[in-house]
């Protein structure tokens, strides 16, 4: 499938919110809990998009084709680990599960990381959500001892933090679809899509 990756200006940040909304209630149904899941505050969401925005210091890439938002990627320095990089969150449309977007989005946070001279980097995902498990366990993760659970209103949820290493050798599949400007920190990833920085 076409999609293109981009990075989210503030006039996305409405459709993202909302969008970032759908993906929790779709890929955490049976992980979270219903009342978590099913009050969401859009205003919240959309405040938490604005400041990611506006940040210079993390890495936002979101995946989109003919208008439709597919899933999206935050990252930066880790807050968990010491001169190492995290992805703190990646999000992809359950309808486009298996399709190269979460591959994309992955490797673009991946590229920026080794632009930016990181050796390697985290991502913390919930324990039961086997899904994301297998998908970064796929990408070459390795189980850590790291303790840092998830805490939502109060409560804890039981998180596994993977690490990852040896950023500069990127797969035989994709490195062909990297564009020479990731070496200045410019995510440019493209499968099968047009992939540009928003303006």
């Amino acid at each position: 499938m076409k999609f293109e990756i981009i990075e989210p200006r503030l006039a996305d940040v409405e459709a993202l919110a909302e969008f970032h909304i759908r993906c929790w209630q779709e890929g955490y149904r049976g992980i979270l809990p219903d009342s978590v899941l099913d009050n969401q505050l859009l205003a919240r969401r959309i405040e938490g998009w604005k400041n990611v925005v506006v940040d210079s210091s993390i890495f936002s890439r979101a995946a989109r084709s003919k208008g439709n938002w597919l899933g999206f990627a935050h990252s930066g320095k880790s807050k968990i680990t010491e001169n190492e990089g995290q992805v703190y969150g990646l999000y992809v449309d359950q309808a486009v599960y298996r399709r190269g977007v979460g591959r994309a989005l992955f490797e673009s946070a991946k590229n920026e990381f080794a632009a930016h001279g990181y050796a390697k980097f985290v991502i913390c995902v919930l324990r039961n959500n086997q899904r994301a498990r297998a998908f970064y366990e796929a990408m070459g993760g390795v189980e850590t001892d790291v303790v840092n659970n998830f805490v939502f209103e109060g409560v804890e949820y039981p998180q596994v933090v993977y690490t990852f290493v040896n950023l500069n050798q990127i797969s035989d599949s994709s490195a062909s679809l990297i564009d020479k400007s990731t070496a200045k920190g410019i995510s440019s990833l493209s499968f099968g899509s047009t992939t540009r920085r928003s303006r």
